[in-house]
Formats: structure tokens, sequence, C-alpha cells
């Protein structure tokens, strides 16, 4: 999609959050101020150990919502300055704007989401695919609508489309993509912990010239609610992809051979030539999840599932993840935290090798006051492509803390 028709979109996001703050009954803006030192001793997530480094990264933010009876606009600002000393080549900026509106009446509601993202590919995009190994800037910018309709009081319709495009910074070595997809789901409400649903979607992904992939997906899902304290889902999907790839090569018009020295004899040129090919690759997706609270403290939950994501290297990747996230309050003011994430990733269309991803985070969180927070944790992260010789591994330790501006808000 053209990079201006994302401008219009975010542009009338904006208007609509500016319009839903003039007519609002209630409002409210949280804003906070955040800082952050960490070493990591292979902060490119080089195969060779790479080269350690000490960053400090300054956050401002703010958080903002305004509803009615009928509408809600919120909207998430995050502007992040990281710098390296001594080590000016790795400094960054990122920021993040999501904004998120809805509408709704006795049965119909409808809903917009928009965003605008800059960050390292080390920062999402690695824990989303595991196959990126390589350091580089993207930009993201995505814009998703939606209509639901209760056909009954237990009988929901939800359609949604959601577009995005992704660039990469000049020489990073990466493929610029973009996404597009509908889908439609019927879900039938059995009792007030019992849920089923039915899905159908159709998206495609356009890695430039190179690579375009059309998936259609046929699922279902069930969520169950087991008690007060335990929640499960499963979704399952059969999907079929449809994959055109384009690349060219140099061709010796004399002997039909590529890259022929015959040509260079003879001073011939050699002539480029576009090969063009199609198959088809079938996955069967899944999501299963579980979240349990122990009590207002302390909670667990895991996930695993396989699904498809697009990737930087101009083609979609199938992906197994399991992870697991668990969070103990100690008091009211200390709480710590585990995350473990180990993905599996394979290219849908064949090239490349499979790459694993493994993280582990423990953190502690102490709140400090009303308004200051400090955290200080440490993250383990490894990156396989194929072969133990491409294995990366990367250590960091970190301190953070944040100060969050008392909340401010009126309502008429």
């Amino acid at each position: 999609m053209p990079v201006p028709i994302f401008r219009v979109a975010l542009a009338a996001a904006l208007a609509a959050a500016a319009a839903a703050t003039a007519h609002a009954d209630e409002w409210a803006l949280e804003p906070s101020l955040s800082g952050r030192g960490a070493y990591n001793d292979n902060l490119q997530l080089a195969p060779s150990g790479g080269e350690g480094a000490f960053g400090l990264s300054l956050s401002a933010a703010l958080h903002g919502v305004a509803r009615t009876e009928s509408r809600e606009a919120g909207l998430e600002l995050r502007a992040t300055a990281n710098r390296y000393p001594g080590k000016a080549r790795l400094d960054t900026n990122d920021y993040s704007a999501q904004f998120s509106g809805s509408l709704a009446s006795e049965r119909n509601a409808w809903g917009l989401k928009a965003s605008a993202v800059r960050d390292s590919t080390l920062a999402t995009e690695l824990a989303t695919t595991g196959v990126v190994l390589t350091r580089k800037q993207r930009n993201l910018l995505g814009v998703s609508p939606s209509y639901s309709r209760a056909l009954s009081e237990t009988l929901l319709l939800t359609l949604e489309a959601q577009t995005s495009r992704v660039t990469y910074e000049p020489g990073a070595g990466l493929i610029d993509y973009r996404t597009s997809g509908a889908s439609v789901s019927l879900k039938k409400s059995l009792s007030e912990t019992l849920a089923l649903a039915a899905s159908a979607s159709r998206s495609r992904y356009q890695a430039d010239d190179i690579n375009r992939s059309d998936t259609t997906a046929f699922g279902g899902s069930i969520d169950y609610a087991a008690g007060p304290r335990l929640k499960l889902g499963l979704q399952a999907s059969r999907q079929r992809t449809g994959i055109e790839r384009r690349g060219t090569v140099l061709v010796c018009p004399l002997t039909g051979l590529i890259n022929d020295p015959t040509c260079g004899l003879f001073g011939v040129p050699l002539q480029t030539v576009t090969l063009e090919s199609r198959t088809q690759a079938w996955t069967q997706a899944y999501s299963a999840g579980a979240t349990w609270q122990f009590d207002e403290r302390s909670s667990l939950e895991l996930v695993a599932g396989r699904d498809l994501n697009p990737t930087g290297s101009g083609s979609l990747v199938r992906t197994d993840r399991l992870g697991v996230a668990f969070k103990r309050g100690f008091d009211e003011r200390l709480s710590g935290s585990f995350d473990l994430s180990r993905l599996h990733s394979v290219f849908l269309d064949g090239p490349g090798v499979p790459a694993e991803y493994l993280r582990l985070a423990p953190a502690l969180n102490w709140q400090a006051g009303p308004w200051w927070s400090v955290s200080a944790g440490a993250s383990y992260t490894e990156q396989r492509s194929g072969t133990p010789t491409l294995r990366a591994r990367a250590r960091e330790a970190f301190v953070s803390a944040v100060y969050a501006w008392p909340r401010l808000s009126a309502s008429r």
C-alpha cells in the first residue's frame, strides 16, 4: 500500500482522537519519564561474539484516553533516545505511536487501530520470528479497522481488516515488505464460562518484487474459564499458502548457461533473465494458552503455538513457539518476574536453514513511592541458524527507573 494512504489513515486516526476528546464525558492523561542503563556483552548478537557495550536510554511517554457513553479513543506515545558512550555508531532514536478508537450502538460496534513504530530488529522482530541476525532500525506503519454485530445475546459476528508496511534503514541487507488481510469470525457464548468460535481469513505478504505469498485459512477456537483463577484457550486452523517468487540471473546468450565465462572470451555481454516459480505450502496452525492467577499478587501464563510470520528476509516463516511468564508479588512494593521464550522457525518456501531462538529474563521491581518505581534484571539470549558455528549469545544486565506523574483527569 502506498505510504500516502498510511498518512491519510493515521491523520484520520488523530482527527478521530481529537474529535472524541472534544466531546468526551471523561478524559485522562498519564505522562511518564523513564531511564535505563544496561550492559550487553554482544549488543549486535554476532555469531563471532561481537562487542560489549554499555548503553543509556531515556524515554518519555504519554497515555491518553477519552470516553463518552458510546465512544472511546486512546492514544499512547513514546520516544526513546539510546546512547552508547564512546560508540556513537550504535546510537539510535526510537518512537512508538498507538491509536485505538471505538464507536458502539445497541448491537453494532466499529473499531480502528493505527500504529507507527521505529525500533531495532533485535527488539521485536527477533522475538517474533527468531530469524533476525543483524541489528538494524525498522519502521512499521499499520492500520486495522473492525466491525462487529451482536446477532443475538449469545452470537457475535466480527469483520476485521489490516494492512501494514515495514521498511528498514538503507544498507541493512533486509527486504522491505507489505502485509494485508481480512477475516470474518462467528463467536457463540454457550455459557458464562465457555465460548466457541469459527473463522476464515485471507492475507497477503508482499516482499517488494521478490516474493508474494497469499494465505487462506479456516479455523476455530474455544475459550473456557475453568474457575475464577484459571483461564484456558485453544485455537486451530488449516492454512494454505500460494507462493510466487521472482529473481534474476545473468545468462550467456551463446550457451544458455548461467554466468558462463564463454561469453567473456568472445566479448558478448551476459543478459539478465527473470526467473519465476510457483509453489504452495500447507500449515496446521494452533495456539494454546493457560493463565492461572494464584492470588492477587502472583500469576503464571503458559503459551504454545505455531503460526506464520513475515520477515525482512523475503519470505514467510513458520514458527513454533513456547512461552512462560511468571509473576510474583512479595509484598505491596516488591515483585519479581521470570520470562522464557523458545522459538523454532523454518522458511515456508524452503530457502535458508531452521532458526532457533531462546530468551530467559528474570527481573525485580520495587515501587519506591506513589510515582516512582525501580527495576533491575538480566537476560540471556541465544540465536542459532542451522549449524553450531552460527550460534550467537548475548547476556545483559540492566537497572531502570520510572517516574509516572499523577494522573490528570476530568469528567462532566
